[in-house]
């Protein structure tokens, strides 16, 4: 879990794997991360504190970065 105050927030990432998005404890969508590139999570209309849940569905996935702003 992560309190992002900034959008959007990304992730490179560069495991094979689907990953779902929670925003305050509600489903957002599912990103599918294919190859070793920086995806898009979330892009909020405002600034704010928010708590952002992102959950792997495989195992093993590795992730290099999250961005917020």
């Amino acid at each position: 879990d992560f309190t992002p105050s900034f959008s959007p927030s990304g992730i490179l990432g560069t495991s094979r794997d689907k990953v779902k998005i929670y925003l305050d404890g509600n489903f957002v969508k599912e990103v599918s991360v294919e190859e070793a590139n920086l995806y898009e999570l979330i892009d909020l209309e405002k600034k704010g504190n928010h708590l952002l849940k992102l959950e792997f569905l495989n195992p093993g996935t590795r992730v290099f970065a999250f961005t917020f702003g």
